[in-house]
């Protein structure tokens, strides 16, 4: 029977509490979770201890999962450092996407190994027992942390991909424009409709689109999952669309030219695949171009 280093979670926010279900699940139970902040933690499958100072046993172990907030992971880190054993030999985690694992400096415990460990997952059902399955997992570190991170993720089931050497801040505005702004557009679009006139909810008829559109993506590629008006050069339609959102919204209306404008190297690619029409899509530049010169006038 194998036996797994003993792990101890900092933090049991949805990451944490996330990655105590999921490691439980696949046979290797965290020893604990410490949270500063005491509220009820009985859905977690592991021994959990909360108040201002850390338990002494987490000082024990073999493995530590930092899952707290990123501006609180260089001073829980220091914090710890000042208690724990120069001796010991312990890899640590941080879980934060846009810092590096420079973050966790250690020049006086040559012993430890630092890293980050950040699963590309919006983490919102805490108690889904393979949340991290088939997710991409982003890690970087030292040796012995990064060997670490990539045995936690292929325990998990996941995919690990190096992050050594990447711009973690861009790379992290990348997740972000992927996945929470989705759901801004999702909330703009609602607003636009409720706008036109539609009565009752209007997500529930935006969602299929929005499904359709990340299959495609998923399933065709880019540029081939573009669709619509910038996909066909239908620069009418694109007039239409920019009249009828300066009457409602001059806001949205500068959103949509920034996104038509970002859209253009994609219907760009696909005229050229399909030998289309090159001159509907210069007249929708131009039209852009010219609506974003005229708001700048307005502001």
């Amino acid at each position: 029977m194998h036996t797994h280093p003993t792990l101890w979670l900092i933090g049991a926010g949805r990451l944490g509490s996330a990655l105590c279900h999921s490691l439980y699940t696949q046979g290797w139970s965290p020893t604990g979770i410490w949270n500063r902040s005491s509220r009820d933690f009985s859905h977690l499958p592991c021994h959990t201890s909360t108040g201002p100072h850390p338990p002494q046993a987490l000082y024990e172990a073999d493995v530590v999962l930092l899952t707290v907030a990123d501006d609180a992971i260089q001073n829980t880190f220091s914090r710890l450092l000042q208690k724990w054993s120069t001796k010991a030999k312990t890899i640590f985690l941080h879980c934060s996407g846009r810092l590096s694992s420079d973050t966790l400096s250690h020049e006086t415990h040559r012993t430890l190994s630092v890293g980050g460990f950040h699963p590309l997952q919006a983490i919102t059902d805490i108690q889904k027992a393979q949340l991290f399955e088939d997710i991409a997992v982003g890690i970087d570190g030292e040796p012995d942390a990064f060997q670490q991170a990539q045995a936690i993720v292929e325990l998990l089931g996941g995919e690990a991909f190096s992050l050594e050497g990447v711009d973690k801040a861009l790379y992290h505005a990348a997740a972000v424009t992927a996945s929470n702004y989705l759901v801004t557009l999702a909330s703009v679009a609602q607003g636009l409709l409720k706008d036109a006139g539609l009565q009752g909810e209007g997500l529930p008829l935006l969602l299929p689109l929005m499904k359709i559109a990340l299959h495609n993506i998923e399933r065709r590629g880019l540029p081939e999952a573009l669709t619509g008006p910038l996909a066909r050069a239908d620069n009418a339609t694109i007039a239409a669309h920019l009249q009828a959102l300066e009457s409602v919204s001059p806001v949205h209306k500068d959103l949509y030219v920034k996104l038509a404008q970002h859209t253009l190297p994609l219907a760009t690619q696909l005229q050229i695949q399909r030998e289309g029409n090159d001159e509907g899509l210069d007249a929708i530049k131009k039209m852009l171009s010219t609506s974003e010169e005229s708001s700048r006038k307005r502001k």
